[in-house]
């Protein structure tokens, strides 16, 4: 459990700094989540609860080892979605062409891999469940 909420923590740091030098403060700090998932590495809810409550999570997956390129883009990738619910009410699960133009322009602008999907076979899996939820070997070693 300790690994996750370091994990989490870093997400949270991760997210305050580009939320700032990408989105203009725009984002509120969602919630974040490790979750264990085999096929989907990131995911962003934006749940609307009542009026001026909402719930937002930002869930990475804990079962890949990743690169900071590749956490970052990862990261990214789900604040896009996540800025353009929150900004101009869209939804852009189906990575439409202005999630695309927005990606594409991050990408050019800050050398990130932002794309609609990911192969995974590009990204070592940990096989030990003592190392899940590590997120970054790098860091937390």
């Amino acid at each position: 459990m300790k690994l996750q909420l370091q994990s989490a923590y870093l997400l949270e740091n991760l997210f305050n700094l580009y939320n700032m030098q990408l989105f203009d403060f725009s984002l509120e700090t969602p919630t974040f989540i490790i979750n264990n998932s085999k096929t989907i590495i990131g995911n962003f809810r934006y749940e609307y609860i009542g009026q001026n409550d909402n719930f937002i999570v930002i869930e990475i997956c804990g079962r890949y080892r990743y690169t900071m390129y590749q956490l970052l883009s990862i990261l990214i990738h789900e604040m896009l979605h996540y800025y353009l619910s929150a900004v101009y009410h869209l939804n852009t699960a189906n990575h439409d062409k202005i999630f695309m133009d927005m990606a594409d322009k991050l990408n050019e602008s800050n050398d990130f891999h932002i794309t609609p999907t990911i192969d995974l076979t590009d990204y070592e899996r940990i096989k030990s469940k003592s190392s899940m939820n590590k997120l970054c070997d790098w860091l937390f070693g």
